[in-house]
């Protein structure tokens, strides 16, 4: 069930393209209960909880599940005060277990054992570490999870940038995901623009569980939206799957990749190859036999405002697995970018 293994995540994980205009906002599917109310020296007053959130987004054609982790941070000081400043130390890139400031997420069995996680390969946008400014009496709901992380095969869960969990979406085991957030008093620092009526707050909240499973979360997102079953005239697989990521105006980029350590005049069998050992398919399987039926280099629109657009190679395949698409790019740290997609039949 689990995909972790290493310090690489060994699963195809894709890219759930979300565009740049307007859209509607996460689907919440479940929802923990407030923590007790926790005060700092001067009796301000914090709570907190998780909600899990799902979006539907669709790419080359396939609909994919982008699971959102979220924390709603209530202010439950007695008596009104002043607005409180909340360091939130949620792009925290340092993971040793003396560094307390931020979130430290974990999922349990049903005996309340954790379930291991570790570091994985990702490039793209995770949310900020920032002083918020929490209104007295007031309730912000902030976002956890990096930008961009999904899962072919199932439901991924990236709570935080260190922690990775796959369900399977018929699993019915119930797992349960805790955290603590904490605001470390050494960086609780408002910045230099900040009101002098506001309260830096400090301190460490538990925050209850949020109970949930593989077939629980599938059943409560989003049913595949129309413009995945409508029948239209088939495009060019390549020139859609470039169209599609294009109108994310580089938010595709966002996400988790397998690293592949092979030379640039690697050979294009060989890189796809490497490729292929590392990603598993919605049934568990691999691709052991494929066939190239067209490779041709493509640029894709970055992000607005950047000039120039990266060049990719792109290669169409016939598979054990199906059609594909994959994209390769040689990077200067000296080894493969990699994505594998879905390609329309």
């Amino acid at each position: 069930m689990w995909k972790i293994g290493g310090i690489f995540v060994i699963v195809l994980f894709l890219w759930c393209a979300a565009v740049a205009h307007a859209k509607e906002p996460a689907k919440i599917i479940a929802t923990g209960e407030w923590s007790q109310a926790v005060k700092d020296h001067e009796d301000y007053a914090l709570r907190g909880r998780i909600l899990l959130g799902e979006r539907p987004v669709v790419l080359g054609g396939r609909e994919r599940h982008e699971i959102i982790t979220y924390i709603e941070l209530q202010d439950a000081s007695e008596a009104a005060g002043r607005s409180m400043q909340l360091f939130c130390d949620f792009g925290k890139t340092d993971f040793r277990p003396e560094n307390k400031s931020g979130l430290d997420f974990e999922l349990l069995d049903k005996d309340k054992h954790p379930i291991g996680s570790g570091p994985y390969a990702f490039s793209g946008g995770v949310p900020a570490s920032q002083c918020l400014t929490l209104p007295s009496d007031g309730t912000i709901r902030l976002r956890t999870s990096p930008f961009g992380v999904s899962d072919a095969t199932g439901l991924a869960i990236a709570p935080s940038l260190g922690k990775l969990w796959v369900l399977q979406p018929g699993d019915g085991t119930e797992y349960a995901l805790a955290a603590t957030f904490t605001v470390d008093p050494s960086k609780a620092v408002a910045p230099a623009n900040a009101s002098p009526n506001e309260h830096v707050w400090h301190g460490t909240i538990v925050l209850p569980p949020v109970r949930i499973s593989g077939r629980q979360l599938m059943a409560a997102s989003t049913q595949p939206s129309p413009a995945t079953t409508q029948a239209s005239v088939k495009p060019d697989p390549i020139d859609a799957l470039v169209a599609d990521l294009a109108r994310t105006h580089g938010l595709w980029e966002n996400g988790v990749y397998q690293p592949i350590k092979l030379p640039a005049d690697a050979a294009t069998e060989k890189v796809l190859d490497q490729a292929f050992k590392r990603n598993s398919f919605q049934d568990g399987g691999r691709i052991t036999k494929y066939q190239i039926l067209e490779q041709r280099k493509v640029e894709i629109s970055p992000m607005t405002g950047v000039a120039g657009a990266p060049v990719y190679e792109a290669i169409r395949i016939e598979s054990n697995c199906g059609p594909k698409i994959v994209l390769l790019q040689y990077l200067q740290s000296n080894e493969w970018w990699n994505r594998i997609y879905d390609a329309p039949r």
